[in-house]
């Protein structure tokens, strides 16, 4: 290979410095701008590649709170956001000096720079961020509930991203990246500057043809969606944005569906969606009569509102709106707005007909039924006559048709609802306490069926579940206004209130609605406080009560905004308080100890957020002394051990975050000895039989952390340069058994990302240490995962990003040219499988930006090493020897390299017009001339050199 000059190794030295930590295609991209901007440093950007380190570098944990068995109870919704993000143009007005200046930016995550808070709903939050090495503003949506999301969250998550990414149509929203920093799963998107068209139509309707216009464009795109196989299934005026050049863009796929997917995600009875824009099957929850003609039905309720400023139907509840979906027909378009052309509103109350076959079949359909109005030619469609009008209000008129009545909450609901209402009505009978008490009872345990039945559990379910709190709440009401009276009662009453307005703050913040939930916490615990202050009846109970009701607002105060901390803070010792004084005076009670150190840990988890680093270690470290001394205690139960062990992994992880953050030597064997223990704790639980399975799925997620946080640490190390005496590549490879072993008993993206992560890690040491023998160990471990029956869609999409890492070391050694050159081919398989789209005529694959850089920087690796490959040919063919046994395999590789230029250059040309709008900057002249010109330098050499072996 050729030799680097002193200048070139310093300036790849700054480069690799200059970009610790950043993503491979990220990374790229500024190696391939550095060779547009400085020509002078093409010869040492394309011989050597900096490593790109593992993606957990230096990034702040996110705090990991204390969660009491009174409190552990988290209802998850899933719902997209309903203020989208925006687009603006590819930006590129800063130099490439100023965006690399910019990474140190406090909100860095990833290869992104968060600049605020687009929208956020009941799974994800969405941000208006800046990619730094493409100097361009995007959107970013994050899970909500980040490293602690579960099963369900990340795989709806998952295919919001994926769905929309299958899809490439100007009006559909462009997604850019999906992948994971430190645990938390995101994708991004194009910024999009503008409104939504509910925005648009908030203060009046629409001009008819622009309403028309809008939706015809929707139509097309969502067309191409049930063409590949995808329903939306929450389409309305929120999800559609309008960019600065009045094109609409669809966007938010969260409830989008495979056709003939089957998955745990949609329950059988679950209604999704939003009200006033679902069809009746999908109000009823029959998930099976949901097809294109649904998205058909939201469409024409999106139009509806376009035209007339209202959605068709909007009640004053939930439940009311699907009550008129399923029996009520909506009001005619022209008597809300009579400037509606009658066409534009037949062709509207025919998407919105409750009989699926009635509406128009399919959403290209509908687009031309929408271009014969635009274009004054007569439409396909009749208005509804009177005789079917009546018909339809005879059938959905409850006097008259009653027995028709759709029963939305469920079996469960009404049994549960009718025993509610019999004891409540006829109980009078009985003593009046003991009517109480079974009502009360009754109430609690319907309130536990809503929160803790499996069935209700799907993020699917919300609207059945609000309606059912709703039930419940009415019932508490009804109770406490028949024992108003009576002053204990009234105590008690006050409890119960405290109690279900805590458990519906927690459904409240799981939906996305922090107001909301802050709210009700504050009413439980200032009804608690009440109650304190009234008698010291009870007082040790209500204190704990109190201090679980706070708990949550400290976790909401430091989570949503750093302004907030020192309310954070003040909380977070309240709650020591009250439990500090209840473990005081019992101080045998191992449970009020346990709870007493769970508050101290909180207390130390803020403090250091606000970066009170003394005191913050002091309060953590307090809390872990005090889960020894219940773990030495000789009265200590099995399943406390169990409880507390768990709590002292989660200490001993806050603890090993903490000194991650530091750089000294001494910080990094803290780090290490914390890390060891946290493990320790974990593999206690796991009984006899010494195996991960033996212990639960939070175990499992607090292992991964664990694990992930030492790859961290061991990177962060390496990068220093600390004298650790330990062997970083042996530590990664124990972290990889140990994550391997837990994939074996958990399915979960996030199991198989780590094994990733890990991977990724080793092979950035080998490429330091330029170990060929390791390289094809760790390829031959990646490759192994696609065998496997778990995760294979979050393995392609990683795999690519490591045959590039391993093109990189091999690129750098003469002695693999044959492996080179196999890798490279194997590279070429995965980027093609990965490109995503087709053109018009589903020929030629559409390459977005990630896989395109990839490529460019394949071409040049590859172009560098054919000419050294030339070069040699020359030595050899110049040789005296009449023997050159060498010739034959060299020009075999250099026609195996010719084939696969071959296939790039035919590819890139292809690409249709509209395909290259936004990487035209990259996939340019200069680089298919190169690649023309390396065919031409490989076809003269083949021809050459054959010649020599055929004349000997």
């Amino acid at each position: 290979m050729t030799n680097l000059t002193q200048q070139q190794l310093d300036e790849l030295a700054n480069l690799l410095e200059t970009n610790q930590g950043a993503e491979v295609e990220s990374f790229l991209e500024q190696i391939f701008n550095a060779t547009v901007v400085e020509p002078e440093n093409v010869d040492t950007l394309h011989e050597a590649a900096p490593t790109a380190e593992a993606d957990n570098l230096e990034t702040l944990q996110e705090p990991s709170f204390a969660t009491d068995a009174d409190n552990a109870q988290t209802l998850h919704g899933d719902y997209g956001t309903d203020n989208p993000p925006t687009k603006e143009p590819l930006t590129r007005g800063k130099s490439r000096q100023a965006a690399l200046a910019d990474t140190a930016m406090v909100n860095r995550f990833g290869d992104y720079e968060l600049l605020g808070e687009i929208a956020r709903g009941g799974m994800g939050v969405v941000y208006k961020a800046r990619q730094i090495a493409l100097n361009r503003e995007v959107a970013i949506k994050m899970i909500l509930s980040g490293q602690f999301a579960n099963d369900d969250e990340m795989e709806r998550f998952y295919a919001e991203a994926e769905a929309a990414a299958s899809l490439n149509h100007p009006n559909i929203v462009t997604i850019y990246e999906i992948g994971e920093v430190d645990g938390r799963h995101f994708f991004s998107m194009e910024y999009v500057p503008g409104d939504s068209l509910a925005d648009l139509v908030r203060e009046r309707p629409l001009a008819p043809r622009r309403a028309a216009n809008y939706i015809s464009d929707i139509c097309e795109a969502v067309h191409l969606a049930h063409d590949n196989g995808i329903l939306h299934r929450d389409i309305k005026p929120a999800n559609v944005l309008v960019n600065n050049k009045d094109i609409p863009l669809v966007t938010d796929f969260g409830l989008a569906k495979q056709v003939h997917e089957k998955s745990g995600m949609t329950m059988e009875g679950s209604v999704l969606g939003t009200p006033s824009y679902m069809p009746p099957e999908q109000a009823r929850g029959n998930l099976d009569e949901v097809d294109a003609r649904s998205d058909i039905y939201a469409i024409g309720a999106t139009l509806y509102q376009l035209l007339t400023g209202n959605p068709p139907f909007a009640a004053a509840s939930v439940y009311e709106t699907i009550r008129q979906v399923l029996n009520k027909e909506p009001a005619e378009p022209k008597e809300r707005n009579p400037d509606i052309p009658q066409d534009l509103a037949t062709i509207c109350m025919k998407c919105l007909q409750k009989s699926p076959d009635k509406r128009y079949q399919t959403a290209l359909e509908l687009k031309e039924e929408l271009q014969r109005f635009l274009q004054g030619m007569p439409i396909l469609a009749r208005p509804i006559g009177n005789v079917e009008r009546l018909t339809r209000w005879c059938l959905r008129n409850p006097l008259i048709a009653s027995s028709s009545a759709t029963a939305i909450l469920g079996v469960l609901a009404m049994l549960i609802t009718m025993t509610i209402a019999y004891f409540v009505t006829n109980d009078a009978l009985l003593d009046a306490r003991k009517s109480f008490e079974r009502s009360k009872q009754t109430v609690d345990d319907f309130f536990v069926v809503v929160t803790q039945n499996e069935l209700l559990q799907t993020p699917n379910t919300r609207v059945v579940r609000e309606v059912m709190l709703d039930k419940a709440l009415q019932y508490y009401e009804s109770l406490r206004q028949q024992r108003a009276g009576n002053l204990t009662d009234e105590r008690t009453f006050l409890a119960d209130s405290a109690d279900l307005e805590f458990k519906i703050g927690q459904i409240a913040e799981a939906q996305g609605n922090t107001l909301s939930a802050i709210d009700h916490y504050d009413n439980a615990a200032n009804t608690v406080k009440t109650l304190l202050k009234q008698s010291d009846e009870d007082r040790e109970q209500l204190r704990l009560k109190l201090s679980s009701y706070l708990t949550p607002l400290v976790r909401i105060h430091t989570r949503d905004n750093s302004d907030e901390f020192k309310q954070a803070s003040d909380l977070s010792k309240q709650v020591r308080n009250h439990r500090q004084a209840v473990h005081n005076d019992n101080p045998r009670n191992l449970e009020y100890a346990r709870l007493f150190a769970n508050a101290c840990m909180n207390v130390g988890t803020v403090l250091v957020e606000r970066q009170i680093y003394s005191l913050g270690e002091q309060s953590l470290q307090e809390a872990q002394a005090i889960r020894q001394q219940i773990l030495e205690n000789p009265t200590v139960d099995k399943d406390t051990t169990l409880t507390v062990q768990r709590d002292l992994s989660k200490g001993y992880y806050q603890l090993a975050a903490l000194k991650n953050r530091e750089s000294s030597e001494d910080s990094f064997k803290q780090t290490e000895h914390y890390l060891n223990l946290a493990l320790a704790s974990l593999q206690s639980m796991q009984h006899d039989n010494g195996n991960w399975a033996a212990i639960n799925e939070d175990d499992h997620l607090q292992a991964v952390r664990l694990l992930n946080l030492r790859l961290s640490h061991w990177t962060n190390a390496a990068n220093r340069e600390l004298k650790t005496g330990l062997s970083p590549l042996q530590d990664i490879e124990q972290g990889s058994k140990h994550i391997a072993e837990l994939s074996d008993v958990m399915d979960r993206p996030a199991v198989t990302s780590s094994i990733l992560q890990f991977q990724r890690a080793r092979l950035n040491f080998v490429i330091r240490n330029k170990n060929l023998a390791q390289l094809h160990s760790v390829m031959s471990d990646i490759s192994q995962l696609l065998d496997a029956p778990r995760q294979q869609t979050v393995v392609a999409k990683h795999l690519p990003r490591h045959r590039l890492e391993s093109l990189r070391i091999l690129s750098q050694q003469e002695e693999s040219y044959a492996q080179f050159v196999t890798a490279l081919e194997a590279t070429m398989d995965d980027l093609v499988d990965q490109c995503q789209g087709y053109d018009s005529d589903g020929d030629a694959p559409l390459l977005n930006e990630a896989w395109t850089t990839a490529w460019l920087w394949m071409g040049n690796t590859a172009a560098d090493v054919a000419t050294h490959m030339l070069e040699d040919l020359d030595r050899i063919a110049q040789e005296e020897s009449a023997s050159k046994p060498e010739l034959p395999k060299i020009v075999s590789l250099l026609q195996r390299i010719q084939r696969v230029h071959y296939r790039m250059a035919q590819l890139i040309e292809s690409l249709p017009e509209e395909a290259t709008s936004e990487v035209a900057y990259l996939v340019n002249d200069r680089i298919l001339e190169s690649v023309d010109d390396l065919t031409r330098q490989l076809n003269t050499a083949a021809a050459q050199f054959t010649n020599i072996i055929l004349a000997e």
